[in-house]
């Protein structure tokens, strides 16, 4: 288990969240808990070979988490600790899940900020920031 801090920029300003990242295999898994410890944001990614990982799962299991912006923190630290470019999965399932309404929403606020595009073809979003 390694511990990490994300600093992010939401609704309310900068913020620092600490957390515990999980490598097993191909899976990565990102916790973050909440002030009340019982509950946390996670965040479940997969590689997928030629160079990618691939968002599986984004989850805030809180009201705290909302409006904080740690999907965008969290795929900037992915993509550092894998060496790999991000994606989202696609609308219809694919082998490794689906992009739920509430994914889509996320990776939209991404593209609006400039930090990712949409490929029309593959029906993927790709991450570009840093």
């Amino acid at each position: 288990m390694l511990h990490f801090v994300i600093n992010t920029l939401g609704r309310d300003g900068p913020k620092a969240f600490r957390g515990e990242a999980e490598r097993n295999g191909l899976e990565w898994t990102y916790r973050i808990p909440a002030n009340n410890k019982a509950d946390f944001f996670e965040g479940r990614f997969r590689e997928v070979g030629e160079g990618w990982i691939q968002v599986v799962m984004l989850a805030r299991h809180c009201p705290e988490f909302n409006g904080q912006g740690i999907p965008e923190a969290l795929f900037a630290k992915v993509i550092r600790d894998s060496g790999m470019r991000l994606r989202s999965s696609r609308r219809e399932d694919d082998e490794f899940g689906f992009r739920t309404e509430d994914a889509e929403r996320v990776w939209c606020r991404v593209m609006r900020a400039g930090l990712a595009r949409y490929d029309e073809v593959d029906d993927r979003f790709v991450y570009l920031g840093t």
